[in-house]
């Protein structure tokens, strides 16, 4: 299970900006504060927290 969940992690990091504009949360060409770190496609900290909000499961 420890393997699966890093492979599930590393999908992510990889795919996370694409999710990202998928869901409306970042635009294609988004370079806006919080959006990214040092042009680099990463994502900040603000969309990430929007991200974990909107796919966490409630029970």
């Amino acid at each position: 299970m420890d393997a699966f969940a890093e492979l599930i992690e590393a999908v992510v990091d990889v795919h996370a900006r694409e999710l990202a504009e998928r869901v409306g949360l970042i635009g294609a060409d988004s370079a806006a504060p919080g959006h990214e770190v040092g042009g680099h496609g990463v994502l900040g900290r603000e969309v990430g927290g929007r991200m974990s909000e909107l796919f966490r499961k409630t029970v």
